[in-house]
């Protein structure tokens, strides 16, 4: 049985998809652009504890969506990679926003991290690890 979380990612991508025109933009660029983003490289500086770099790339990665509203799924695919249960990045992400408390890329990086386990242990009825977002 696919959960629920899976069916509501899987209706607002279908959602998204009706929304996008196909083709060409009237200057013949494409609609929307490639997703350029590597996640693995993403992780790999986090458990590096290279804040600084991730937060450039990050910054740089919005600021190019503002720009042109094609690169918006690089902001997204950037974030998602901080979307995971693992205790490294759940570690790592909390170091980050102590080491950079004025950075908005490492406080929206944590939240990402903190919804998803906490998500995951909702679902499998681990609530009693909840007291780790409560220190």
């Amino acid at each position: 049985m696919l959960s629920q979380k899976f069916w509501c990612v899987a209706t607002l991508l279908v959602t998204i998809a009706a929304s996008v025109p196909r083709g060409f933009a009237e200057d013949s660029s494409p609609v929307v652009a490639p997703v350029t983003v590597d996640r693995v490289a993403f992780i790999r500086a986090l458990t590096k504890f290279e804040f600084a770099k991730l937060d450039g790339e990050i910054s740089s990665i919005e600021k190019q969506a503002e720009e042109d509203p094609r690169f918006e799924m690089n902001v997204i695919a950037a974030f998602a990679a901080f979307e995971t249960t693992q205790s490294v990045a759940f570690d790592q992400t909390e170091k980050w926003t102590k080491a950079s408390p004025d950075s908005y890329v490492a406080a929206a990086a944590r939240a990402s991290c903190l919804i998803e386990t906490g998500y995951r242990w909702q679902q499998h009825k681990e609530l009693e690890k909840m007291s780790k977002f409560f220190k």
